[in-house]
């Protein structure tokens, strides 16, 4: 071991689009030096097996297999972040929950997405959660200060509440 930060990313049912919100960072490149990206498939082809320092994973299980990839990945990960919407809540996707999963896959998805999940849930739904980045896509600057944060044993402050808090706290009006 390098004594780098073993970092994998993992995309379930999504767009992929949290993760490359991450990849249009210059400062995801510079972090580059303190972690060893051990899986990511938009990156590299090659895998390291875990255990895992850390993982990222974006989307949401839509499968029975992506869920058992899912926990496989929370056994192998010492913190698990979930990032994005999809992974924090469902986001977007959970509009399938007000309709059949055989209606979803044809309507939606066309029949191209291998889902056989009745209901869209965040990954909390099925292993615990270190760490929520939420945001479609996801914030690539919370993600890239998440990751530096990690490499150095720091635990990442992160803004919880949502802007309009802060303006009623300094008695701000809209």
């Amino acid at each position: 071991m390098s004594g780098k930060l073993k970092v994998a990313f993992f995309d379930l049912a999504g767009c992929n689009g949290c993760l490359l919100s991450m990849l249009n960072r210059a400062e995801f490149y510079e972090v580059l030096g303190l972690i060893e990206i051990a899986d990511f498939r938009l990156v590299r082809a090659e895998r390291v097996e875990g255990p895992y320092d850390a993982a990222f994973v974006e989307g949401y299980p839509g499968s029975q297999e992506e869920i058992e990839l899912l926990k496989q990945i929370r056994e192998q990960a010492k913190i698990l972040v979930a990032l994005g919407s999809c992974a924090c809540t469902g986001n977007l996707q959970a509009i399938r929950n007000f309709q059949g999963l055989e209606e979803a896959k044809n309507y939606v998805y066309h029949g191209r997405l291998k889902l056989d999940v009745a209901e869209v849930q965040p990954l909390d739904a099925y292993v615990p959660v270190d760490i929520y980045l939420p945001g479609c896509p996801a914030n690539g600057d919370e993600a890239v200060y998440t990751i530096k944060c990690l490499a150095i044993g720091k635990t990442p402050e992160l803004v919880t509440h949502a802007v309009c808090v802060e303006c009623k706290i300094r008695d701000t009006e809209c």
